[in-house]
């Protein structure tokens, strides 16, 4: 029920003031959302299937006095400074994960509203693709996602300087921003068709093929290890079809009509192609660190994809069939995400589906609710048999 109202709430927002554009109470409006945001996630109590392991992590974490320079050979740096700081003020993983909900919402609310003129559009897709990855999966790798978000400002006006000192914290964070020291490289390249082909067909040869030689390249023991359990991800012939279908072709249709009928390429994500189209090609050879990889450029194509709907339903082709048209671009993203929410996962546990990591939410205030801890201990059992099978 919960999930069900901040849905609505912010579909509401959106029908207000980016569709009706009414101005009464938007601002009330948005710093509402950004106070549910992280209300919901820093009240969680065991509510996300990572959030069982960084629990576990954090309270093998040393607080500031007893860290040395061994345990920064053994954890990212800054991930384990901010543990450590949060571990000294008060040793309670609810009181990291609140802070972590403020810090992250904080910062991507601001980014929103200063990239995209559709704030509350965006809002409602984070709030329905991506809120419960980044706020109770990924915890660690989200803060350095956030840390490259505030650095396209640096991209996008060429202040390279200030870009790769941002994204050098944000490699602190978590070793998979190593790409993002390649991105800018991206920008130069012009995108074609024939191009995105090359990188298809380079990505599944080297996945297949040359992997022993990209595990040489990895820079350090984390990115060794993450490479060793990854490195076999790949998907059968149907799936990659599949995929390439929905993250290669589906992008190029959405591409093809932003630049001809809507004549808008003077777009700042149109930079982004060539990245895009980077990332989908390793996600085709190998989805585990193509999709690692993906959760850096997904916000910026959100932030792409909200300007071409709005644009699209002003443009001509579309004015006779706009609320088919909006419909349907809205429930196209939805449904993929959603259908990853109702995945079987009996093969771990019996009559189980994937949303069970995250509902019935659970809550710190109620977390000694005798209904509250069967649920709490079931879904803990739930995880540790997902990480097993996943093993």
């Amino acid at each position: 029920m919960l999930y069900l109202m901040i849905f609505l709430f912010s579909f509401f927002c959106v029908y207000q003031y980016d569709i009706k554009k009414k101005k009464v109470y938007q601002e009330l409006s948005y710093r509402l959302l950004l106070l549910i945001a992280i209300g919901v996630a820093g009240c969680r109590c065991v509510v996300g299937g990572d959030t069982v392991r960084y629990m576990r992590y954090f309270e093998e974490y040393p607080s500031l006095s007893e860290v040395n320079i061994f345990s920064y050979a053994l954890f990212d740096p800054l991930w384990l400074l901010l543990n450590s700081v949060i571990k000294t003020i008060w040793d309670n993983f609810f009181f990291f994960q609140f802070v972590h909900a403020i810090l992250l919402n904080i910062l991507l609310f601001y980014l929103i509203r200063k990239y995209s003129s559709y704030k509350f559009t965006v809002v409602f897709f984070y709030f329905s693709y991506l809120y419960l990855y980044y706020n109770m999966e990924i915890l660690r790798e989200v803060l350095a996602i956030a840390i490259f978000l505030y650095a396209l400002h640096f991209y996008i006006s060429e202040n390279w300087g200030k870009y790769y000192l941002m994204v050098f914290f944000s490699f602190l964070f978590h070793s998979s921003a190593v790409v993002t020291f390649l991105i800018p490289l991206f920008r130069y390249v012009k995108y074609s068709y024939f191009k995105v082909f090359l990188l298809m067909l380079a990505s599944v040869v080297i996945f297949n093929y040359l992997s022993p030689v990209l595990e040489v390249l990895m820079m350090n023991p984390m990115m060794a290890q993450k490479f060793e359990l990854y490195k076999d991800a790949s998907l059968n012939t149907n799936a990659k079809i599949l995929h390439t279908l929905i993250y290669v072709f589906t992008p190029m249709l959405v591409i093809y009509i932003n630049n001809t009928k809507l004549k808008n390429r003077n777009s700042w994500g149109n930079e982004f192609y060539m990245t895009y189209f980077f990332f989908a090609s390793l996600s085709v050879g190998n989805t585990a660190i193509g999709n690692r990889f993906m959760n850096y450029i997904i916000p910026v194509l959100l932030l792409y994809y909200v300007d071409f709907l709005f644009l699209a339903l002003k443009c001509c082709y579309f004015k006779k069939v706009k609320v088919l048209f909006f419909i349907i671009a809205v429930c196209m993203p939805l449904g993929l995400k959603f259908s990853s929410y109702f995945k079987d996962t009996s093969y771990a546990v019996p009559n189980t589906i994937n949303y069970f990591r995250w509902f019935p939410y659970t809550n710190i205030w109620e977390r000694n609710d005798v209904e509250q801890q069967q649920i709490i201990e079931e879904r803990i059992s739930y995880v540790d048999a997902l990480m097993f099978y996943s093993d």
